[in-house]
């Protein structure tokens, strides 16, 4: 115990003379309160460090319409929201707050950081505190892929991936038996509208979470006649089904204000008919492909050791969960260019029945099924350092924190070019 003290203490330390190194050093210890505060304060500074610089990127489209857009008066959002003009509302709602007392891009995002934090971590150290077995190197490389798929970098699109983990958290909490989270999903559509269907199925899970003989079979079918259909459907037709604000990314918001403009496609503000950019779309299909076939494949395990989960009451709600999840993202990842963000959604709360389904059973070739997990998420992993290369200063990486904290004082206001 008293080594354990001893080496928060150290990261502690460490943390205050260069954050990243003791950010690394309080991962040992993530579940204890020195690890929160290190956690969360390591992802306010990220927030902190966007360097705005990198144009084709979302984080600096947000933070010029923060300096070109700024909101001053409540009032405004709400009029907005009346009149129909925007249908979330949180990046606005952080605007305002924050120009209550700065002008400051870095000071806007290191807010978006902190929420953003708080939330990643409530989802991981739940997870670490609920272990049954102790600490164990496969649980740890669970967790790691988890934060990867919707890690810090992932903050330069705040709206999408912070609306993400907390559905993650609203999913792993009712499936502990706590109901009553079930009412934070309704704080979704408020952050990023197009989770309106994942937030009904999180209150539909909460609901039925103490149901006795839940038809686990039946929805496994529905499931895989969904998943198929995703393939087979036609994109067009579909889309007539869907509400346009799915489509276009809250585009009523971006006509009102350039706030968004099509957040989850960066790429788009710079187009490229390179060699390099077809190839890289390609890969990234590749892979986007391969995380969805993925998610089905992991599912048919879980179904195939169905009487191992059934005897455990809280794997049976989580794999429950996962599949009412499962059929609503299958259907949404036929959305024509954001859909296959929801696979990772879904691989989330998998990562959650995953980790569960590890610590309580166990599973016969463990390392043979973290090869593969890890082969399927190469990109995601690649991307997390891309982004951070290209979005953050790397002053973050290797300067002590004042010289850190002082890099953003008095920044000169974004400006789109």
């Amino acid at each position: 115990m008293s080594q354990s003290k001893g080496k928060v203490s150290k990261a502690l330390l460490l943390f205050l003379f260069q954050p990243f190194f003791g950010f690394l050093a309080s991962l040992k210890n993530l579940d204890s309160r020195a690890g929160k505060f290190i956690f969360v304060a390591f992802a306010t500074l990220w927030g902190y460090s966007q360097s705005f610089s990198y144009t084709p990127a979302d984080v600096y489209r947000l933070g010029a319409a923060f300096c070109q857009y700024g909101i001053f008066e409540f009032s405004s959002i709400v009029d907005m929201f009346k009149e129909g003009n925007i249908l979330d509302v949180y990046l606005l709602f952080i605007n305002y707050f924050v120009h209550l007392f700065s002008d400051n891009a870095k000071v806007f995002f290191a807010l978006l950081g902190l929420i953003y934090g708080l939330v990643c971590y409530e989802t991981l150290s739940s997870l670490i505190k609920e272990r049954c077995n102790g600490q164990n190197n496969i649980l740890t490389h669970i967790l790691f892929l988890m934060f990867a798929t919707a890690s810090l970098a992932n903050l330069s699109m705040p709206r999408y991936w912070t609306a993400a983990w907390l559905a993650t958290l609203v999913f792993l909490k009712t499936s502990q038996g706590k109901r009553k989270w079930c009412w934070m999903a309704l704080l979704l559509p408020f952050i990023h509208f197009s989770f309106v269907p994942i937030a009904l199925a999180l209150i539909i899970i909460a609901i039925i979470s103490n149901v006795s003989n839940k038809p686990t079979s039946v929805l496994f079918i529905c499931v895989s006649v969904m998943f198929v259909m995703s393939f087979l459907l036609n994109q067009s037709n579909v889309a007539r089904l869907i509400p346009q604000e799915f489509i276009e990314e809250n585009s009523k918001m971006a006509s009102k204000l350039g706030y968004v403009s099509n957040e989850s496609m960066g790429i788009e503000v710079v187009k490229e008919t390179s060699a390099y950019r077809e190839a890289n779309n390609i890969v990234t299909g590749v892979f986007q492909f391969l995380m969805k076939i993925g998610s089905f494949l992991l599912l048919l395990f879980i179904q195939l050791h169905q009487k191992c989960v059934e005897n455990e009451k809280k794997l049976s709600n989580t794999y429950f969960g996962v599949l009412i999840i499962a059929f609503v993202v299958y259907f949404m990842s036929i959305i024509p260019e954001v859909g296959w963000r929801y696979i990772n959604v879904l691989w989330l709360m998998l990562y959650v029945l995953l980790y569960r389904y590890y610590d309580i059973i166990g599973m016969m070739y463990p390392r043979r099924m973290l090869l593969l997990l890890y082969g399927m998420n190469i990109y995601t992993i690649a991307f997390m350092f891309y982004v951070t290369y290209r979005t953050v200063d790397l002053l973050l990486f290797y300067a002590p924190l004042p010289f850190v904290i002082i890099h953003g004082i008095g920044f000169p206001p974004v400006v789109f070019v």
